[in-house]
């Protein structure tokens, strides 16, 4: 089969696991290049994963060469306290705004894999770039509405303990027990 026809085949299965979210985007993108796949937003933060370590929450990165473009695959090494990793870099960034970045964990990569990959992440990056908007937004509704509830709080706008209660289980808090709220007002 031609480099096109593979491709094409990949996108479609892509496709489909695209609607199940970013985890199952993800889990599939690895299991057809046989390769750990790692997410992170661009404080390198792990959004998604295949590679399953218990230091991989958050990482650094050291780039081999300086100055790479977001739009191409560079190598790096993915490092944490207690583990580093080899692999392939690009940002997910469409439109030139860096949303997070996709790292294939790999120690070998010749001229051959390296345009597959490329062409490959050419493709995928706009469902990887939907997937990070998506959930950007729904972060952004989750704290729209805590702040509401915050405001609602602080204002007497609650005035029953059981609503309360019930609001702040919503965002894990046990109301049952006493808290205490500092307000401070810093003036200049």
């Amino acid at each position: 089969m031609n480099k096109e026809a593979i491709i094409y085949n990949y996108l479609r299965e892509l496709l489909e696991a695209y609607g199940q979210g970013l985890d199952a985007l993800t889990y599939t993108l690895s299991k057809l290049l046989k390769l750990p796949i790692i997410v992170a937003n661009t404080a390198y933060e792990t959004i998604a994963t295949t590679h399953l370590h218990p230091d991989l929450d958050s990482f650094q990165v050291e780039n081999d060469e300086q100055g790479v473009s977001h739009k191409k695959l560079y190598f790096c090494t993915i490092k944490t306290d207690t583990l580093g990793l080899r692999g392939l870099g690009r940002a997910i960034a469409p439109a030139g705004r860096v949303l997070g970045y996709l790292f294939l964990v790999t120690d070998k990569a010749e001229g051959s894999d390296l345009d597959f990959y490329e062409t490959l992440l050419d493709n995928v990056e706009s469902l990887y770039a939907n997937s990070l908007k998506n959930q950007l937004e729904l972060k952004q509704e989750k704290n729209k509405s805590k702040d509401a509830f915050f405001y609602d709080l602080l204002y007497g706008n609650l005035k029953r303990n059981e609503d309360i209660m019930n609001r702040g289980e919503v965002w894990g808090w046990d109301f049952r027990h006493p808290h205490a709220v500092l307000l401070l007002k810093v003036r200049m």
